[in-house]
């Protein structure tokens, strides 16, 4: 990882994490796309609501599916981040996208804090510590501050159409 890496979601792959949103952003920036705001990380988690399908029964633990808390104790395993997509049934609402309820969080830009003065940085979804799904969003991410690197935190990409 340095300044002229890029950002790229691989299947297989670990996810890159344990790095600032400055860090973040320059990779996603090397890639032409910028760090998602917080109503498209919702929207893309969500999709048209099929993720409810794909995890079961309406209700169903989300450890049944993704790299989340109870998964973690339930096997035996450590809060490990797994490869990208390596959980199948831990596909979002928008198909093809995984892992957003679960292995790392990611840092997002909040719609209501962000402008050409200020840019908040925010971080949502769960990792394979802190549970969450797309269900619970509560209407605004956490703000961990500018210089927050945690091993469970990493980032998602989103280009402008």
């Amino acid at each position: 990882r340095g300044p002229d890496s890029r950002a790229a979601s691989v299947p297989g792959q670990m996810p890159w994490a344990d790095l600032t949103i400055e860090e973040a952003e320059i990779a996603c920036g090397n890639s032409s796309k910028r760090i998602c705001f917080y109503s498209e990380w919702v929207d893309a988690c969500q999709g048209d609501g099929e993720w409810i399908a794909r995890e079961g029964d309406i209700g169903a633990p989300l450890h049944e599916s993704c790299n989340a808390p109870a998964y973690i104790y339930e096997h035996g395993q450590h809060c490990d981040i797994v490869p990208t997509g390596s959980l199948p049934k831990c596909e979002a609402g928008t198909p093809g996208l995984f892992d957003m309820q679960g292995n790392v969080s990611e840092f997002v830009y909040d719609d209501a804090l962000y402008s050409a003065e200020r840019r908040e940085p925010g971080v949502q979804g769960a990792n394979c510590a802190v549970p969450d799904s797309c269900a619970d969003v509560s209407g605004q991410p956490s703000h961990p501050g500018v210089d927050t690197k945690y091993f469970a935190i990493g980032f998602r990409c989103c280009a402008d159409l």
